[in-house]
């Protein structure tokens, strides 16, 4: 009953080729299906949008788009790609978004508005090159004890219920 298959790429660049022709090889069988493959800039050969579009043009099938994660993409990059920047490498692919957020040195252990990306324009500049819908995953919250987590989850889905109302 699954509808996508979230992959977060391989950073071994001698197992490259082969991971991303397994892919492409099961593309089809996942489309008749109706299932969507994406992959998420999660460091190494996918680290940023531009690197992850380059792998989706390799593996050339319809069904298989982009995760676009903009916290993973300041991350991997030690704060130095802006993604808002990165995501205009990216129109005509993005299929859904990790809505993480990210601190300096080197955190996404962050409730989305409170850190360094531009969640905002990340989404506003998304929108722009096409993405008007699919899955929005809250994947990282502030760390603390469960009734702190919990609080954070829900200021966190407040933050992206009001970003989505405010681009529509």
């Amino acid at each position: 009953g699954a509808t996508g298959l979230l992959m977060n790429g391989t950073g071994d660049m001698k197992l490259f080729d082969n991971y991303y022709k397994a892919v492409e090889e099961n593309c089809d069988y996942a489309a008749s299906l109706g299932i969507g493959i994406c992959v998420k800039p999660h460091g190494g050969a996918n680290a940023t949008g531009q690197a992850c579009r380059a792998i989706i043009e390799k593996v050339n099938k319809p069904n298989f788009r982009l995760m676009y994660d903009p916290g993973n993409v300041m991350y991997y990059s030690d704060g130095k790609i802006d993604p808002v920047a990165d995501a205009a490498t990216v129109d005509g692919i993005v299929m859904g978004m990790c809505v993480k957020d990210f601190q300096a040195p080197k955190s996404v252990d962050v409730t989305p508005g409170d850190g360094l990306v531009d969640l905002p324009a990340v989404m506003a500049r998304l929108k722009a090159g096409g993405f008007t819908g699919g899955p929005l995953v809250l994947e990282c919250v502030k760390a603390g004890d469960y009734q702190a987590s919990i609080a954070e989850a829900r200021r966190a889905r407040l933050f992206l219920e009001e970003l989505v109302a405010s681009l529509a």
